[in-house]
């Protein structure tokens, strides 16, 4: 028979770094980081922009508990949520372009 208490205890901290990674994307789509879909647009041409945005956020949750896992070993709730938090902004923050002098003065004009 299956531990039902055991399989919970589990997968707490995996479902709370993903939770993390989730609160990070959102975040940082609001904030206006690039993401991904730019170098998904290659990889699948000729799909929908609704197709891009899901693949990326999908790749991203998965991908980001993953490394958060890997990299922190989380041992407590808190671990795990800082590890799916940072990790997926971090990484937002590392594939965002950067923005050139002169495109804030041509906004500002």
């Amino acid at each position: 028979m299956v531990d039902l208490q055991a399989y919970l205890a589990i997968a707490t901290l995996p479902s709370i770094t993903l939770l993390g990674c989730v609160t990070a994307y959102i975040y940082c789509e609001q904030k206006g980081l690039k993401n991904s879909q730019k170098f998904l647009t290659k990889f699948f041409p000729n799909r929908t922009p609704r197709f891009y945005f899901r693949s990326d956020f999908v790749l991203s949750a998965i991908i980001g508990t993953c490394i958060g896992i890997i990299l922190y070993s989380p041992k407590t709730g808190y671990q795990a949520l800082a590890a799916g938090v940072g990790w997926t902004a971090a990484f937002s923050l590392l594939k965002s372009e950067k923005i050139s002098p002169d495109a804030n003065q041509d906004s500002a004009s």
